[in-house]
C-alpha cells in the first residue's frame, strides 16, 4: 500500500485527479472490476457519486451495472457509470443503456506538462482569483445562471452551494485556485484548478481543471483561453508536473485546450440516468 495520503499509481487519471479535487470528502474504493466513487457531503453531484469500470459494458451489463450502483451508492436520484478507454469507436456498447433512457457522455482526458501562454482577450477583462465572500457568492449565482436548461434552479442551487463551499475550502487550503475573468465588474468566465497534496509514487504531481465556463454573451472573446495559463500560474509554487482536463469530445472547447498545449491521453465514457431536479453534473 502507498503511504497515507499518497494516491495509488494504479488509479486511472480521472479518479486520481478526482481525489485532488475532493481530498477530504471524496472516497474511491476498489472492488472487483470497478471503482466506487462517493462524495457523501454532496450526494446530488452526479459525477462525484458514480461507478467507474475497468472495461466497457456488454449488453448483459445493462442490468448488472445499475444494480451494482444501487448496492454501493444507494439511490441518490441518479445512476452514473463510467470507464476509461483507448478506443475511439465504442458507441455500440452503449446501445442497451440508451434503450433504457441513459444519456451517453463522450469525453477526452487531455493532459499538458505545461500550459502555454495565451493571447490577451479581445475585450478588457480583469483576471484574478476569487477571494471574498461576495466573489464566492457570485460564483454560485454564475453557476445557476449558466446551468443546463434541463436542471431545475432549486436543485442546481443546492448542488452549487455544496460544490462552491468545497472548492473554497480547497483554495483556502493552498492546494487550489479558483479564478475569474471580470468584465466591467461582472463575472464573465471562470474555472478552478486543484493539485494533489504531494507527488504520487510515480514522482508526478497532478492538477485538474474544473468547471471551465463562460457566460454566453462573453464567449469567443478569448477569456477561457486566458484563464487556463493564469490559473496554472497561481499554483506554480506547488511544482505541478501534469495538468489534466476532461473535455466533451464534441465541444469546440477541446480546440482551445489543444492550443494551450493539452493532448489527448485517453477517452472517458459515461452513462447517466438522472432526475434533473435532483442534482447536477
Amino acid at each position: 500500500m502507498p503511504p497515507a495520503n499518497e494516491p495509488p499509481t494504479d488509479l486511472p487519471t480521472t479518479l486520481r485527479t478526482y481525489l485532488a479535487v475532493c481530498p477530504q470528502g471524496g472516497q474511491v474504493v476498489r472492488h472487483d472490476g470497478h471503482w466506487v466513487v462517493r462524495t457523501p457531503a454532496n450526494p446530488s453531484w452526479f459525477w462525484g457519486n458514480f461507478l467507474q469500470f475497468d472495461a466497457p459494458p456488454s449488453a448483459a451489463d445493462a442490468l448488472r451495472w445499475p444494480a451494482l450502483f444501487t448496492h454501493h451508492v444507494g439511490a441518490p436520484g441518479h445512476v452514473a457509470l463510467g470507464w476509461e478507454t483507448d478506443e475511439a469507436g465504442d458507441a455500440g456498447v452503449m446501445a442497451a443503456f440508451r434503450a433504457m433512457g441513459y444519456e451517453p457522455l463522450e469525453n477526452l482526458v487531455m493532459v499538458a506538462d505545461a500550459v502555454s501562454p495565451a493571447p490577451p482577450p479581445d475585450i478588457h477583462a480583469t483576471l484574478r482569483p476569487l477571494a471574498s465572500e461576495s466573489d464566492w457568492q457570485a460564483l454560485v449565482e454564475f453557476n445557476v445562471a449558466t446551468r443546463d436548461a434541463a436542471f431545475s434552479e432549486a436543485g442546481y442551487r443546492r448542488y452549487s452551494d455544496a460544490r462552491v463551499a468545497q472548492w473554497r475550502r480547497q483554495c483556502e487550503s493552498g492546494l487550489g485556485s479558483w479564478v475569474g475573468a471580470f468584465v466591467a465588474g461582472e463575472l464573465a468566465s471562470t474555472l478552478g484548478l486543484f493539485a494533489e497534496s504531494r507527488p504520487g509514487a510515480d514522482g508526478l504531481r497532478l492538477a485538474r481543471y474544473q468547471e471551465v465556463t463562460t457566460a454566453v454573451k462573453w464567449r469567443r472573446r478569448g477569456l477561457c483561453s486566458a484563464l487556463l495559463p493564469f490559473a496554472a500560474a497561481q499554483l506554480e509554487r506547488l511544482a505541478v508536473h501534469r495538468h489534466v482536463i476532461v473535455a466533451d469530445e464534441h465541444d469546440l472547447a477541446r480546440h482551445i485546450y489543444a492550443a494551450r498545449g493539452f493532448n489527448v491521453q485517453a477517452r472517458w465514457r459515461g452513462l447517466l440516468l438522472a432526475d434533473a431536479s435532483a442534482g447536477a453534473a
